[in-house]
């Protein structure tokens, strides 16, 4: 994320080098840094479809048909943004030992997660 955030804003695809302006060229006054709360949720989510899109046209070109899981954690005027796709898990410990989970694993076991996919058109398959 370090990289991406110096690089472009993920809300508006601004460049340092271009302030105001977004990827299509249109002007918009919002930077990464003056982004509230929703704002950097939407961002994030965002990042990950676009990512998502892409890996998908290339998957579907190359017949791959795995997928893969991603986290990220984003720490913004002393919030702690945590976005994930699949099964990873982010877990805060604590000095005392005491882990807070963070996220929540996609995984098809969930009713809603099993419930998203066949809805989507898409099976579960479960291997014992």
């Amino acid at each position: 994320c370090q990289y991406i955030l110096e690089q472009k804003s993920f809300a508006t695809g601004a460049s340092p080098s271009s302030p105001g302006k977004g990827e299509a060229g249109g002007t918009s006054k919002s930077t990464w840094s003056d982004q509230g709360p929703q704002n950097v949720l939407q961002a994030l989510k965002g990042a990950f479809k676009r990512i998502d899109d892409e890996f998908l046209g290339v998957s579907e070109h190359l017949g791959i048909t795995d997928g893969t899981t991603a986290l990220v954690s984003v720490v913004h005027r002393g919030w702690l943004y945590v976005a994930n796709v699949g099964d990873s898990r982010a877990i805060l410990v604590r000095r005392g030992g005491q882990a807070i989970p963070l996220s929540h694993d996609h995984k098809p076991s969930r009713p809603d997660e099993h419930q998203r996919i066949t809805g989507l058109g898409g099976r579960v398959v479960f291997w014992s």
